[in-house]
């Protein structure tokens, strides 16, 4: 889903959305699928940034979306401890260094 057809959708939607990315996305880091991880984190990401660009609702509302988002974070940084583990299995195994994940050259 692109971002301009989640700035389109009611927050309770977007609050859907993000959940079901999420659990979506829990899955995909079990199973260690990095496109699945990659192509939910774009999802998550512009589902956030459309909810945060709205404004903070008020009330029992705010709370509940904050929760929404504190979970979708700590999903995402799960896909990040994933990745890094897929990283360093693959160097051990192929004797190389993924440089599209963490980059150490030296700048000149």
């Amino acid at each position: 889903m692109s971002a301009v057809s989640v700035l389109r959708m009611s927050r309770a939607a977007q609050s859907d959305r993000l959940r079901q990315h999420c659990a979506d996305l829990a899955a995909a880091v079990e199973a260690v699928d990095l496109a699945r991880i990659a192509s939910l984190d774009h999802a998550i990401r512009s589902t956030v940034m459309a909810m945060l660009g709205e404004g903070a609702p008020d009330g029992p509302a705010a709370a509940e979306e904050a929760a929404v988002l504190r979970i979708a974070l700590e999903g995402l940084g799960e896909a990040v401890r994933c990745l890094r583990v897929a990283q360093g299995q693959a160097q051990r195994k192929h004797g190389a260094r993924a440089l599209y994940l963490a980059p150490k050259r030296p700048v000149s």
